[in-house]
């Protein structure tokens, strides 16, 4: 244990990154001591509003998500984690550098009265941010094209591992299914709106607009309830 908080706050000082795999010791700790470091450390790395309510509302169901759907992975400068109309290769969360995302050409437009809107402006996204969640919760290929601008740190998440993950805890389905209403209503909303739907979509600025989307759906659901009885 202090072999690897000596690896970890020599990284901290120095200002660089350690990736999981660099970190020997990890290999000789405990299963039961590695799954409870790796939800510390990736419980509190992903500062995203799904997952920050995921890990206040359902703590095991996020401990398993962060033992076996997560990973951390680095960029150099010019690589490309995915292009425009490729296979969906799970949902990104900038740690550290700056990516420069070129949106494709057949990227979802809405259809309100600002459906003109510029498709291919390009964007940067930093660290704090999310990529490519949308695909979590539907049918999703790439919608452009992201590369990095400099040496690039993400914590990344397996599709098909978070879903068996959440699937694993009853308990936390029904309210994760929810969660996904509510942001397939986002999307809907959104492409009524006119915008634009790519990879750098998401659904709620923070978790406080989340829990007030699932409190106020909450408050629908129990009135039509009452009233149905």
């Amino acid at each position: 244990g202090n072999q690897v908080m000596h690896h970890i706050r020599s990284a901290q000082q120095t200002r660089a990154r350690l990736l999981e795999g660099d970190v020997a010791a990890l290999r000789t700790l405990p299963p039961s001591l590695l799954t409870e470091l790796r939800y510390e450390v990736y419980s509190r790395a992903l500062r995203y509003p799904f997952f920050t309510w995921l890990n206040t509302s359902h703590s095991k169901t996020m401990s398993l998500v962060c033992q076996q759907a997560v990973s951390q992975i680095a960029y150099g400068r010019d690589e490309e984690p995915f292009a425009h109309h490729t296979q969906y290769q799970g949902m990104f969360f900038v740690q550290s550098g700056k990516f420069r995302y070129f949106p494709g050409v057949n990227s979802f437009v809405g259809y309100g009265n600002d459906s003109c809107k510029l498709q291919h402006e390009t964007k940067f996204v930093e660290a704090g941010e999310g990529l490519a969640e949308a695909g979590l919760w539907m049918e999703w290929e790439h919608r452009g094209l992201l590369k990095a601008t400099c040496r690039c740190y993400v914590i990344h998440i397996d599709p098909m591992e978070f879903r068996l993950s959440i699937l694993k805890r009853v308990s936390s389905v029904r309210r994760v299914k929810f969660y996904a209403q509510r942001f397939l209503d986002k999307v809907k909303a959104a492409m009524h709106d006119g915008d634009i739907i790519d990879d750098t979509f998401t659904a709620f600025a923070c978790e406080r607009d989340l829990k007030l989307a699932i409190a106020f759906a909450d408050h629908r659901s129990n009135t039509k309830v009452l009233r149905e009885g």
